[in-house]
This record gives structure tokens, C-alpha cells and sequence, in this order.
């Protein structure tokens, strides 16, 4: 038991010190570290000897005890002595938030995306008579006739998850970036999206107003996100259950209900058991195909899509293979953590991956030093989502989100020099946050 406790607090001292130092240099992979801290380590101490649980309905039961947790850490403890290796020898440069403009029209390429939000959702209601949205479920939605139309918004949204922070914090122009985040709402109502943008688009506004480095003041913000995260956890469980619905009006009609307190959360998927996947992933005997590289190659090839993989080159989604090992069977996909999912795929050499994702950190970095106002915020804006998304376990599309967010800020910066985005008042830049 005194082994179990010591390794999580290594684990979470050598956390908060990778956190720190992308926070001293401004980096917006300082959320990377500072999920997995919370949903991935600190957990672990209120594990140890929890004895034979089942972390959800479909999960078979299992015994969790001091020797699952110390094999756990013990396994987390080489990722991140790793992580905090290669973060020494190729440190970080720092990175300062220019929002300074030259043109006060260059917002303008970004405000296409709303309107094209708002447009294609009005089409659609057209061309499948006027109800679809509202009668479709979230299959429907995303597998459906629709299921185009779903995937669409959804990439428009994640474009743009900054600019509400933009808005607020910069343009200090308060209702349009409320407007901006209640159209993210409205979507999530209505379409039943992903339910990460919502909380990004917060997270964004909260990192980029205290965006300047303090110690005392960092390590406020880890405490604040921890005793705060469960009211984070019950709000993104509040979302989920808004997209399960049938139809929205079935979600319109949840609302009362929830203000009533009359649902009972506690049999909805919580992002806090996300951590139980991650306990099974490393520490059971894996498949004899796990191990393979399947998720790594996968991921490598992100920017080929299916349709054009001819010769079937890219690897099958490794996702489904992890979550019939941990749900006995059963159809789906799962986000072990990254521990978990990259461990599953590569076992001990996982180092591949940490080396991936270092790499990947400084061109990103690097990207970002080529950009000041609005395209700043959006490229850190999708350096936070692919943060959170691949901190829970997903390794793959958000490597596809953050090029498609570079790409749309070197076509903004393009139009910038057009005519027709300038504007003749070139007057002083707006300011600093």
C-alpha cells in the first residue's frame, strides 16, 4: 500500500512539473498534463484497496487493489520520465500571446464560419422538410442521412471553438462572444455534438485571461480544476445525456427535470471512470494482437481518408479492439487515457508514441510563432482540444482537427492581404489581453 501511494505521488509531482514548465512557456499543451494529472493520477489515491467493483453496466467486474495500482503507476511513471526527458533536452521556447492586428477587419475570414454554420443547418431543415433536426436521433444524426450534414458542423465548430474567448477577451465585444458560445449551445441541443467544445470554449477564455506565468497562481489553477472537476464532470454528463435523447424535443422536454433535481446522474458515463480502462489496460495480460503498432500506424496516416486507401494500407480502428477487451466483447469504441490506449497499442515501447507527440508539440509550437491575433487564438485553441481529447485517449482525430485549424489559419492570413478582407482603418493595434 505505501508503494501504491508513493508512485502516485511521484506520478503526480512529475505531472504538475511537466504542467508547470509548458505553462512557463506559454504553451497550450499545458492542458495535456494537467488532464491526465486529474483524470489519470490523483484518482489513484482513492483507488488503492477499492476492492471488486464494475465501473459500468457493461463492464465485467474487477478487483482493485494496491498491486493493480502500484503495476499501473509503475508503467505511468516510465511515461512520464520519458516525457520529462525529451522535454529537457529540447526544451520549449517561449511562446507570448500577439494580438495586435494590423487591419481591424481581420476577423472577417472567421466569420464566414458561423454564417456557414447557421447556413448549412438551415438548408438541411429545408431539404428534409423542415423537422429533421428535431425528430432525428444522435445515430440518425451521425450515422444517418444527416450524418454528413453532423460532421460538417462538427469541424466547423472546433475551427472556431476560440473565438467566443476571442471575442470576449480581445474585441472586448462581450455579447458577440456570448452569442458565439450559445450557437455552440444551440448546436449541442439540436444536433447532440461533441460535448468538448462547450467545455473548451470556457476553458479557453479562463487560460487565456491568466495566461501569464506565476507560480502561486498555476498551482491555483491545478487546485481549482481539481476540487472543481466534479462540477465540470457533472456538467459534461448533463451534456452527454442531453445528446442521448431521441430528438431535441425530447431534450427540451429534460430541461425542467434537471432544474428539478428529479434525474439521478449516477448511472451516467462520468468522465471520472474513465480511469478504470486505463487500470485494465495496463496492468492484464493484453490480446496477442495488441501491441502491434495497429493505433500508431492508424494515426500516422490520419491525413489519407478510407475512401481513398485503395490498397488498404491504413489500419482498422484500434478503438473497437480495446473496448471489446475491456467490455467483454461488446461493439464500441473506448478512451483508456493516453497511458492506457497508447500502452495497448505499443506496450513497452511506448516510448514511439511520447517521441510522436513531442514532436508533434514543437511543430505545433513552431506553427503558432508565424501567427499573432485571431489565428493565434484559434491554433491554441486547437492545440487545447487535441489536449483533451488525446489526455482521454483519443489518437487520432485530433491530429486531423489541429492541421485542418493550421490550414484554415494560413488561408485567413492569405485573406488578409486580399482587398477585399482590408479595411482603411489602420489604426492602433487592439491591445494585449
Amino acid at each position: 500500500m505505501i508503494l501504491a501511494y508513493s508512485l502516485i505521488s511521484i506520478n503526480a509531482l512529475l505531472c504538475l512539473t511537466l504542467f508547470l514548465r509548458k505553462r512557463q512557456v506559454n504553451s497550450p499543451f499545458q492542458v495535456f498534463f494537467l488532464l491526465l494529472m486529474l483524470i489519470a493520477i490523483l484518482p489513484g489515491y482513492g483507488h488503492v484497496d477499492i476492492g471488486i467493483i464494475q465501473f459500468h453496466p457493461f463492464s465485467p467486474p474487477m478487483l482493485i487493489d494496491s498491486a493493480i495500482i502500484s503495476k499501473a503507476h509503475f508503467i505511468i511513471l516510465g511515461f512520464l520520465v520519458t516525457f520529462l526527458f525529451f522535454d529537457l533536452i529540447w526544451p520549449s521556447r517561449p511562446l507570448k500571446l500577439v494580438v495586435a492586428e494590423k487591419y481591424r477587419s481581420g476577423l472577417g475570414f472567421y466569420w464566414a464560419f458561423p454564417a456557414l454554420i447557421v447556413g448549412i443547418a438551415l438548408f438541411t431543415l429545408y431539404r428534409q422538410g423542415g423537422n429533421a433536426i428535431y425528430t432525428a436521433s444522435f445515430e440518425d444524426l451521425r450515422e444517418g442521412p444527416i450524418g454528413t450534414v453532423y460532421l460538417t458542423l462538427f469541424y466547423l465548430q472546433i475551427v472556431i471553438v476560440g473565438l467566443p474567448a476571442y471575442l470576449i477577451l480581445i474585441r472586448k465585444n462581450i455579447l458577440l462572444g456570448l452569442g458565439a458560445f450559445l450557437l455552440f449551445a444551440y448546436l449541442q441541443l439540436a444536433f447532440g455534438g461533441s460535448r468538448q467544445i462547450l467545455f473548451i470554449a470556457l476553458f479557453m477564455t479562463i487560460f487565456l485571461k491568466y495566461q501569464n506565468y506565476r507560480l502561486l497562481s498555476s498551482i491555483a489553477i491545478v487546485f481549482a480544476f481539481y476540487f472543481t472537476f466534479e462540477m465540470l464532470d457533472i456538467v459534461l454528463q448533463v451534456a452527454k445525456l442531453f445528446r442521448n435523447q431521441p430528438d431535441m424535443y425530447a431534450r427540451i422536454a429534460l430541461i425542467p427535470d434537471l432544474l428539478s433535481g428529479s434525474i439521478n446522474l449516477s448511472g451516467t458515463s462520468s468522465e471520472e471512470i474513465i480511469v478504470f480502462p486505463m487500470y485494465v489496460l495496463l496492468t492484464r495480460e493484453l490480446p496477442a494482437h495488441f501491441g502491434e503498432f495497429q493505433y500508431f500506424f492508424r494515426t500516422l496516416l490520419f491525413w489519407m481518408p478510407s475512401f481513398l486507401d485503395f490498397f488498404s494500407v491504413k489500419p482498422e480502428d484500434f478503438e473497437y479492439d480495446i473496448f471489446a477487451f475491456v467490455m467483454g466483447g461488446r461493439n464500441g469504441t473506448m478512451h483508456g487515457t493516453f497511458f492506457g490506449n497508447s500502452y495497448a497499442d505499443a506496450e513497452q515501447f511506448f516510448i514511439i508514441w511520447i517521441a510522436m507527440f513531442t514532436l508533434f508539440f514543437k511543430f505545433m509550437e513552431n506553427m503558432m510563432r508565424r501567427f499573432d491575433g485571431v489565428e493565434y487564438v484559434m491554433l491554441w485553441s486547437a492545440c487545447v482540444y487535441f489536449s483533451v481529447m488525446t489526455a482521454r485517449g483519443s489518437l487520432y482525430a485530433p491530429f486531423l482537427i489541429a492541421i485542418l485549424v493550421l490550414v484554415s489559419a494560413f488561408v485567413s492570413r492569405f485573406l488578409k492581404r486580399v482587398s477585399f478582407f482590408r479595411s482603411t482603418d489602420r489604426s492602433a493595434p487592439l491591445g494585449q489581453i
